[in-house]
């Protein structure tokens, strides 16, 4: 039951993903050689959880081949990853980095922050639901 609550989240992010990217592609803002690069990054859950960690790694390989982004996914093992896994892709020149679930919600936030103040196009998005 829990896993099913869950699975919305999930594929909100994902939509999120694609949105992005297809709206990136399409603007032709960026030269023929740049490339999309999104981030996923997981809570202690990790991506074998057959819940929305993995379906939103799923999806982000779907959407690396269909739109022919670049991707990286870090699985997290303890919470006291989640910043610095997500700072690393923000800092990594990412251009949007994804935090799978709620848990990491606080981190997600801490590192927005930080990087908003670097630049007004920051590649985390904190807003809750």
């Amino acid at each position: 039951m829990k896993k099913h609550r869950m699975l919305p989240l999930g594929l909100a992010a994902l939509t999120a993903v694609i949105l992005t990217a297809v709206g990136f592609v399409a603007s032709g803002a960026a030269a023929p050689r740049a490339t999309f690069k999104a981030g996923l990054v997981s809570d202690v859950g990790r991506f074998n959880d057959k819940g929305f960690n993995q379906s939103q790694l799923v999806g982000m390989k779907r959407a690396a081949k269909v739109l022919k982004i670049q991707y990286r996914a870090i699985e997290s093992r303890a919470a006291a990853e989640y910043l610095p896994n997500m700072a690393s892709l923000a800092r990594s020149g990412y251009n949007i980095v994804i935090s799978a679930g709620f848990l990491l919600a606080d981190a997600t936030e801490d590192v927005a922050d930080q990087f908003r103040a670097r630049s007004s196009r920051s590649p985390i998005n904190r807003s809750r639901p």
